[in-house]
């Protein structure tokens, strides 16, 4: 123990005398954040006392479940569950940004070095401590600030509604895909920033000379002022290394982001359909730049010195195509995980950080079958991924694959939802087989990740009817209960296309079986659904405004302003959900101790926040619910962990949507609650004023609130 204090303390030592300062790390999200999800895991002391210590120790480790814990607390989630929720707002504001990436490598490798010491037999109490540091120093370096170069409009948001706030054409037959996802990065995780957060968009097209294959678009929010948005950067990246002749390259698939912003992975096919995994450094310009030159197209070797923009490609093993499976960045090891159409999976390594290269020829032969994107587990270590010939399966760090029962007959088309302080898999199933029941039903099937082979699933639950025409079923999105609780109950919200918008139950970590009764018709029979998305949004929020705030007996509380606020919906102060039934002046009446919560006392000036737990997800044609007929999104609002009578709002968009980005609720800027996605098919793109307009495949931004 005292050797690893010493390490630690002379690292740090060494970082103070050369003015070494933690590395900026923003908020990333893309694809892979509806997949990989984190339930409350209890604290240290709930740990100990069950025994779990360890693999309490590997999820609280993870990079991925302090990013999560980040993102609620951006997304206006004021009670995040879990531990060290507090540390990572505190170190949020007291840590200046810095350009030096490999110092976070350093700190994470304490928390597997604090793990590695209990397995060694040291004592649990002196390892944990080291867990913590190096845990406390990771979310230090993954926050940052960002104080003082921050370029923030200021206004006030709760007055928008969710409408098409812009859209932009991305080309003609442009599009993310049906079941991938853009990507957003915000730079901090307090406000918005209208220079430094943005989006991303694959195109889904050849890059040609005007057209590129992956663009982005920052000055996002509509309080940004100026040209709302602006072309951040666009790039065609269709080109082998060592030529200027194109080679046909479309990125179909979702592009990943490194957790500081400043590079990309993506999986692009050339016209001879060979994928390469392609890690992409981006610099500022609003021209398309061809990635054509020794400078701008590098060597492997040479990735990490390169000066941006420079990009480097890897084809996968074997040369295989890969149109399904999207990459998955470990951030803890600097690894990426991706499956291709053989049933081959591969692992590249020092992807962001180092020199990057394939691990093994290749790292797993899974199966014959085309492979879902891959989600890793921080806690058992697995990875999990399902096949074209619907199974389920497991890869561990050894490369032992683990192959379930048949659940799928027409094969699973999306990655797993992956819960890892539970402990459990969720598949989306489009034609149920034999170990889900048969009848080639939609569903949902619950397997523990320790599942063995040949398993059938631990727990399954299905549409009713007699089947379907095989549009596939994408994957759900689990409400705020469930994200909050104490034990992981709650809801997994998921669009069946024989079945309609459906509500599963969750209790204590086990899902409902049987027949799925809470069901809610959006278009008509078969008709494909995106994967759905969900936020706790903030609409209104203002602060106690009573000397002496509010007992936990109270029945109502005077807020500053109620602007915002109506009777009917749900309130939050502080951990408490309250429900209120009734306004006069800025009086508000409530019930208390809503949604699982506890009555609590609040103190004059505490925060009170307007919550709406939302549901998004699109239909390709035939939509039936409120706002839009036909190509439509919808917005649900399940706040109160009920399936609703109806869709909120709805928004007509071409040919249905890709998967589905939302990013915050920041109230610094106008306009800067909001969802992300692309168009399935052509329709009129508004632009900016400047560019961006005309009938094509449109990136597309609305507010959160409201569905015009």
């Amino acid at each position: 123990m005292l050797i690893c204090l010493g390490i630690l303390s002379g690292a740090m030592a060494a970082a103070q005398n050369n003015s070494i300062q933690p590395p900026h790390f923003g908020l990333p999200e893309d694809w892979s954040h509806h997949h990989l999800v984190f339930s409350n895991p209890g604290s240290f002391q709930d740990a100990e006392a069950k025994g779990n210590f360890e693999r309490w120790s590997e999820i609280v480790g993870s990079a991925r479940y302090r990013q999560q814990q980040m993102s609620m607390l951006r997304r206006g989630r004021v009670s995040v569950a879990g531990p060290l929720a507090k540390d990572a707002t505190t170190l949020s504001s007291q840590v200046p940004a810095a350009p030096h990436r490999r110092l976070y490598a350093v700190w994470v490798s304490f928390i597997p070095l604090g793990i590695a010491m209990m397995g060694a037999g040291f004592r649990r109490r002196a390892a944990w401590w080291l867990l913590l540091l190096g845990g406390l120093l990771a979310i230090a370096g993954f926050v940052g600030c960002g104080a003082g170069v921050m370029n923030s409009a200021t206004g006030n948001p709760n007055g928008s509604s969710l409408t098409r706030d812009w859209s932009m054409n991305l080309g003609s037959g442009a599009t993310v895909g049906a079941a991938s996802f853009p990507a957003k990065y915000s730079f901090d995780i307090s406000s918005a920033s209208c220079s430094s957060d943005y989006v991303v968009f694959n195109t889904g097209l050849a890059g040609g000379a005007s057209q590129p294959t992956i663009m982005a678009y920052n000055n996002p929010y509509s309080g940004c002022g100026g040209t709302v948005p602006q072309v951040f950067w666009q790039f065609n990246t269709a080109y082998p290394q060592g030529s200027s002749t194109g080679d046909g390259s479309k990125i179909i698939t979702s592009a990943a982001l490194s957790l500081d912003g400043t590079q990309l992975a993506f999986v692009q096919s050339n016209s001879g359909n060979v994928a390469s995994l392609v890690l992409l450094k981006w610099a500022s310009n609003s021209s398309l730049v061809q990635m054509n030159t020794g400078s701008t197209n590098v060597a492997p070797a040479n990735y990490l010195s390169c000066a941006a923009p420079c990009m480097t490609r890897l084809t996968l093993y074997g040369s295989p195509n890969d149109t399904n499976s999207a990459p998955f960045v470990d951030y803890n090891t600097d690894t990426i995980y991706v499956g291709d159409d053989s049933g081959k999976f591969h692992k590249f390594t020092n992807v962001f950080l180092g020199t990057p290269s394939e691990s093994g020829t290749p790292f797993a032969a899974v199966s014959s079958a085309k492979l879902t994107s891959p989600v890793l587990d921080p806690s058992s270590g697995k990875v999990f991924l399902g096949d074209a010939g619907g199974f389920l399966y497991s890869v561990t760090s050894s490369s032992t694959v683990v192959k379930s029962a048949q659940l799928d007959t027409s094969g699973v088309v999306d990655g797993p939802i992956v819960d890892s302080s539970a402990g459990k898999v969720y598949v989306s199933v489009t034609q149920s087989a034999g170990s889900m029941g048969g009848g080639n039903h939609n569903g949902v099937a619950q397997f523990d990740t320790s599942f063995g082979s040949g398993a059938n699933p631990a727990k399954y639950t299905v549409g009713n009817g007699s089947g379907n025409s095989g549009a596939p079923t994408h994957t759900g999105a689990f409400d705020d209960a469930y994200l909050t609780s104490a034990n992981s109950t709650g809801n997994l919200y998921v669009c069946l296309p024989a079945n309609g918008f459906a509500q599963i139950s969750v209790s204590s970590g086990t899902m409902s079986v049987g027949t799925i009764s809470n069901k809610l018709t959006v278009a008509a029979g078969n008709t494909p659904c995106s994967p759905a998305s969900e936020i706790l949004s903030v609409d209104a929020a203002s602060t106690i405004n009573q000397a002496g705030g509010i007992g936990s007996s109270a029945t109502s509380v005077t807020i500053t302003s109620a602007t915002g606020f109506s009777s009917g919906q749900y309130i939050q102060i502080d951990s408490e959900k309250m429900f209120v039934t009734a306004i006069a002046s800025n009086t508000l009446t409530i019930t208390r101790a809503q949604l699982g919560t506890t009555a609590a006392s609040h103190a004059n000036g505490a925060t009170v926040n307007s919550i709406h737990d939302r549901v998004f997800l699109s239909v390709t044609a035939s939509g039936s619910q409120t706002g839009c007929s036909g190509a439509c999104v919808y917005s649900f609002d399940v706040t109160n962990s009920a399936l609703p009578a109806s869709a909120s709002a709805g928004l007509a968009a071409a040919g249905g949507t890709s998967g589905i980005i939302i990013d915050n609720v920041a109230t610094s800027t106008t306009g800067a609650s909001q969802v992300y996605f692309s168009t399935l098919s052509n329709q009129t793109c508004n632009g900016n004023g400047t560019t961006g307009s005309g009938s094509g495949g449109c990136a597309v931004q609305a507010s959160q609130k409201a569905l015009n």
